[in-house]
């Protein structure tokens, strides 16, 4: 794929998460790099507490990205190439997802 489409479709998931379109995308053979630049282009900045992290042999990593109150994770695996880019929730909004899904299967 050429880096001008790649990057036209590293826009659209972003911009689909924070209209809330999509809450999550998991694709194939789009590197971080990408879709961190355009969160910066937009003004979205590098959660303070939760630097971009890569490790292991697979190179896992992991980025958050902050504005206002939207969080973006994006997480995947370079040996592989899949990625994932969601909006990222605090840990008791899916606690409480958990427990209601729970719920529900009783």
């Amino acid at each position: 794929m050429k880096k001008k489409k790649i990057k036209q479709k590293a826009k659209t998931i972003i911009d689909s998460i924070i209209s809330k379109e999509i809450e999550e995308y998991e694709g194939y053979g789009i590197a971080p790099e990408f879709f961190i630049d355009y969160l910066e282009s937009i003004d979205f900045k590098e959660d303070p507490d939760y630097e971009f992290e890569m490790h292991g042999w697979e190179y896992d990593y992991y980025a958050k990205y902050l504005k206002d109150d939207i969080k973006i994770m994006i997480s995947g695996c370079g040996y592989s190439g899949n990625f994932t880019v969601e909006l990222d929730k605090e840990e008791e909004e899916e606690e409480e997802e958990d427990k209601e899904e729970e719920e529900e299967e009783e």
